[in-house]
């Protein structure tokens, strides 16, 4: 699973605005309620939210009806929720070492991948790729990240002893592709930059970071029940109360915010 922390840093190109703007001009839309702890979540292009609660996944859609929920009991127990879209969503087993495909109604849909097939021994992180079909994959056994064709099944690109490689020593914590680039995170802070042959391109010190955006060159941080923007240009920084308190994460998705505590999503504008 992957590591969360009380700061959990989160890029967009749409921050900007948000990052120059009176945090207070930001609007509250809804609260999405959940009887349990939230144990895994994401959402989709359309603002529709998963969230996984004891063995049972649900679906909300943008409006805050709970549209969807199925018992995923027989998956084991998921590690990573990946949106393809918001047909088909990708269930990450770290336990069971697979992925498994779900649709539009939280149906399977077709057979589930063991990462055995691809002969990859402890996969610990999965990224959904801008190219159909393609899911990227940490090794972390062998240090590996891998491209993989989840249709054909057949493994598109591979490059081995990453740590080697980057002469690193500390633990991946996050992999995620955007724009076109693959950023890897360790547990130290420092977020490694490839392009599509995963050659190395850049390199970040930023505490933790996820997502950085290459147009925009904003990282926005939660700390403390204070939101941080930091400029990776300009190394300008600007502080803000967070309008949620005992926020353990957080995730933007188009114009839209969400905070997430132990058992509340909150969403956001901001426009």
């Amino acid at each position: 699973m992957k590591t969360l922390f009380i700061s959990c840093w989160f890029v967009l190109a749409t921050i900007l605005s948000f990052g120059q703007a009176d945090l207070a001009s930001i609007r509250k839309i809804r609260d999405f309620h959940f009887p349990k702890e939230i144990l895994v979540w994401n959402i989709d292009n359309l603002g529709n939210i998963y969230a996984i609660q004891d063995e049972v996944i649900v679906k909300f859609d943008s409006t805050g009806n709970q549209t969807f929920s199925q018992s995923i009991k027989s998956l084991g127990r998921i590690s990573e929720i990946e949106p393809i879209n918001s047909m088909k969503i990708v269930l990450f087993s770290e336990e069971q070492q697979n992925i498994c495909f779900l649709d539009n109604t939280l149906s399977l849909n077709g057979n589930c991948k063991n990462f055995e097939e691809f002969d990859v021994k402890n996969a610990k992180l999965i990224a959904t790729s801008n190219r159909p079909n393609l899911i990227w994959v940490l090794d972390e056994y062998r240090s590996t990240i891998l491209l993989i064709d989840v249709v054909k099944d057949q493994i598109i690109q591979r490059v081995e002893n990453l740590k080697g490689i980057l002469n690193e020593s500390s633990e991946f914590i996050d992999l995620m592709e955007k724009d076109n680039f693959l950023y890897l995170t360790t547990s130290n802070g420092i977020v490694y930059q490839f392009d599509q042959m995963l050659s190395e391109t850049g390199v970040q010190l930023a505490n933790y970071s996820k997502f950085i955006d290459e147009k925009q060159n904003i990282i926005i941080f939660i700390s403390n029940d204070q939101l941080t923007t930091l400029n990776l240009k300009s190394n300008e920084t600007k502080i803000y109360n967070c309008p949620e308190k005992n926020v353990t994460e957080f995730k933007i998705q188009g114009d839209f915010l969400y905070f997430r505590s132990e058992r509340i999503i909150s969403k956001y504008s901001v426009k």
